[in-house]
């Protein structure tokens, strides 16, 4: 019985998870795109949210190119580690900017309607986490083998 309901927990972690990857994947293929089609809307984020001014345009376009590349390893499942810790990371900065904590205290305290689009950053946070911390688990529907099936063979 016990065995039963671990392959049921496993199989509703696995698409669990997939989906959690899924979303993460679609947030962060918007952002990529919206870099390399309109970069002074980058350098523009940049100096307004992150506080780092006159990013030359060329820089968003390269960071864009190299985080199209992430995006599609972390949602075929390749490096897990490192695509998963790399969104995380982006994941952190997205809710932890100046100007964003800024927006929280704003939305909570002050606004009678706030905007809500920065509490959305949180959820994409824990997406992150998620398939981060059980990247070991997160094999639904991904190319790259698990740690646990490379053991086996």
């Amino acid at each position: 019985m016990n065995e039963t309901v671990d392959n049921d927990l496993n199989k509703r972690l696995r698409l669990c998870l997939f989906f959690c990857r899924l979303g993460v994947f679609i947030v962060f293929l918007i952002w990529t795109y919206n870099k390399l089609i309109r970069p002074e809307y980058g350098a523009y984020i940049m100096d307004e949210y992150y506080l780092i001014p006159n990013v030359p345009e060329f820089l968003i376009l390269i960071f864009g190119a190299f985080e199209l590349v992430m995006c599609f390893l972390f949602v075929l499942g390749f490096y897990k580690r490192f695509t998963r810790g790399f969104f995380l990371f982006l994941s952190v900065l997205a809710i932890s900017s100046p100007e964003v904590i800024r927006g929280y205290f704003k939305a909570i305290l002050v606004e009678a309607h706030p905007t809500i689009l920065f509490i959305t950053g949180l959820c994409l946070f824990a997406c992150s986490f998620m398939v981060y911390y059980l990247r070991d688990h997160d094999n639904f529907l991904s190319l790259a083998k698990t740690n646990a099936e490379s053991n086996h063979e």
